[in-house]
C-alpha cells in the first residue's frame, strides 16, 4: 500500500501540472484564434486548407501587435496616438477607465518602468508576519505630503493566484531587497513556499591587505 500511494503521487505530481499547463495553452489558443473572425470567410484557414489547425489566430495576434507597435513607433504614429488619446480623455466615462488602464500599462510595460523589477520581503499583514512583495514605485500625488520619510509602493500578491493582491506604501527601512528574481518569487508564492528558490551562493570576504 506504501509503494502504491507512494506511486499514486508521484504521478499527480506529473500528471496535474502538465494538464493544467495544456489547459491553459488550450484556452489561450482558442481565444486568440477568435481574431479569425476579423478577416473575410474566404480567408479564414479551415476554408482554405479544408480542416481546422489551431494556432492561426495566434499568427494573426502576434502580426497585429507589431504592425501596430509599428505604426506606433514612427511620427505619423505617434501623432495619430496622442489625437485618439485626446479624443478618448474627452468622453466623461470612457476616460476615467482608459486612463487608469493607460496609466498600469505604461507602467508595466514601459522599457524604463520599473515596476516589479525587484522582490521585496516585508512584514504584512502585521509586524512580525513576513511575505514577499513586489516593488511598483514610490509614492506620489497627495501621499507624499502625508508620509513622513522614504516610503515605496509595493504590491502583495495573494497564494496561489498572484493576480489579487494589496497594494500597500511601505518604509523603505522596513523593505529588504532579496537576491532573487521576479519570476523565482513569483513561483515561490504560486506553490506556497513549495518550490524553494537556490540560496545565492555566499560571496568570500576579500582579506584585507
Amino acid at each position: 500500500m506504501s509503494s502504491i500511494r507512494r506511486w499514486l503521487l508521484a504521478g499527480l505530481l506529473v500528471l496535474v501540472p502538465l494538464g493544467i499547463t495544456l489547459g491553459v495553452l488550450d484556452w489561450i489558443v482558442g481565444t486568440l484564434d477568435k481574431t479569425l473572425l476579423i478577416l473575410p470567410s474566404a480567408w479564414h484557414p479551415d476554408k482554405l486548407l479544408g480542416f481546422h489547425i489551431p494556432g492561426f489566430g495566434v499568427l494573426l495576434t502576434l502580426g497585429i501587435v507589431l504592425l501596430m507597435g509599428a505604426i506606433a513607433s514612427n511620427f505619423f504614429g505617434k501623432k495619430l496616438g496622442g489625437w485618439g488619446n485626446s479624443l478618448l480623455r474627452r468622453i466623461p466615462i470612457v476616460r476615467s477607465i482608459y486612463s487608469s488602464v493607460k496609466q498600469v500599462s505604461d507602467t508595466l510595460f514601459s522599457e524604463n518602468g520599473n515596476a516589479f523589477r525587484k522582490a521585496l520581503l516585508v512584514q504584512w499583514p502585521r509586524e512580525g508576519v513576513w511575505t514577499i512583495g513586489f516593488l511598483t514605485g514610490v509614492p506620489g500625488g497627495d501621499v507624499i505630503n502625508h508620509l513622513h520619510g522614504d516610503y515605496l509602493s509595493v504590491y502583495v500578491p495573494t497564494t496561489p493566484n498572484p493576480t489579487g493582491g494589496y497594494f500597500v506604501m511601505l518604509k523603505k527601512s522596513d523593505c529588504i531587497e532579496l537576491k532573487m528574481s521576479v519570476d523565482q518569487a513569483l513561483t515561490y508564492v504560486i506553490s506556497m513556499g513549495v518550490v524553494v528558490p537556490a540560496r545565492p551562493v555566499a560571496q568570500p570576504l576579500t582579506p584585507p591587505l
